[in-house]
């Protein structure tokens, strides 16, 4: 029989992690204190109306360490004023075969953010089938195909580089437990932020927070909480006329509980 290696966090390294948290948020908090006591003079740009319309071209779907297509168009639009947001994604491949026939997405999330620096976000997940009756309409907690998501979010500023998430499944087509309970599937990643030479780098680390029991898995895959999204994205835009450059992004990612590796070439487009 094959071996596999399992990076999986033991009772040790979760205390030790859970006191880095801790410690992380009292910064975080001194920190956001002396942000929100300073004024702002002038206008917001987020106090303003903002309506968006793009799409991302990426080589493969891969979403907080899971592969759910090959090469895909992601579409999106998006509405904004005065800290509120609202906002479509959907993600279709762009080759087919039988895998990727099943791997369609069609979100819908709603968000609030204070003071752009945290976000509360509601999210609205679904897969849709080609070709068959998807029943969006159908809500029944044992028989929808949503997921229903809650999430948190402290976004970082020009001197806290760092931005962070906790997100959890709170009803629909999560996985179950033996009894049949929801998973409430939890994830949280931290993110490193920074601008150099003209190109965004992006350094995450995220990790499933669950644990299902009985050999079940969640619905990021793991039997125990463990590391599920470790790996960094570039962001730059290449010119190619005076007035407009197009934005390019790649990404390295690795699944250490599912021993899987992507590297990832997208394009961004929007108005």
């Amino acid at each position: 029989m094959r071996k596999t290696f399992i990076l999986v966090l033991n009772n040790e390294q979760i205390t030790i992690m859970r006191k880095i948290l801790v410690s992380f948020i009292a910064i975080l908090t001194l920190n956001i204190g002396m942000i929100f006591s300073q004024e702002n003079e002038e206008k917001s740009e987020n106090e303003k109306a903002q309506i968006s319309v793009g799409a991302d071209f990426v080589s493969r779907y891969v979403w907080r360490g899971q592969q759910f297509g090959n090469a895909s168009v992601q579409p999106s639009m998006n509405f904004s004023k005065s800290g509120f947001g609202a906002g479509f994604f959907g993600s279709a491949s762009l080759m087919g075969n039988s895998y990727d026939a099943l791997a369609q997405e069609a979100d819908i999330n709603i968000n609030y953010t204070f003071k752009e620096i945290i976000t509360i976000n509601a999210g609205d997940y679904f897969f849709p089938i080609d070709f068959s009756r998807n029943k969006y309409f159908e809500y029944g907690k044992d028989s929808t195909g949503h997921i229903f998501e809650l999430g948190l979010s402290f976004n970082g500023t020009e001197k806290i580089p760092f931005s962070f998430l906790i997100a959890t499944s709170l009803y629909g087509a999560d996985t179950r437990k033996a009894n049949g309970d929801l998973n409430y599937s939890t994830y949280s990643e931290l993110k490193y932020n920074k601008n150099f030479n003209n190109t965004e780098i992006s350094a995450f680390a995220g990790a499933s927070l669950t644990t299902p029991g009985d050999n079940l898995t969640s619905f990021y895959g793991n039997t125990d909480p463990a590391i599920v999204n470790l790996g960094i994205t570039l962001s730059q835009k290449i010119k190619i006329t005076d007035k407009y450059s197009l934005p390019v992004f790649g990404s390295f990612i690795t699944n250490p509980e599912a021993e899987s590796v992507w590297l990832i070439f997208g394009i961004s487009i929007s108005n």
